[in-house]
């Protein structure tokens, strides 16, 4: 089993699409206990070919805090 991470601070940089590494990996610090700090840059993304999330980074943590 997985240690605590309680009193714990994770920044997990690359959040703003649920298609993105930072995604994928921005629940679990948070499900061991700590307090997870999500960055994204936005507008790099709607640059790209895929564009936005069209969730967006608020719909985005709402779903990682569901998890």
């Amino acid at each position: 089993m997985p240690a605590s991470l309680d009193g714990r601070v994770a920044l997990v940089t690359g959040v703003s699409r649920r298609a993105g590494i930072g995604h994928a990996i921005a629940g679990g610090p948070g499900e061991l206990g700590a307090t997870v700090f999500r960055h994204h840059y936005a507008p790099h993304d709607r640059e790209q070919p895929w564009g936005a999330d069209p969730a967006r980074p608020a719909g985005l943590e709402l779903e990682l805090a569901a998890r």
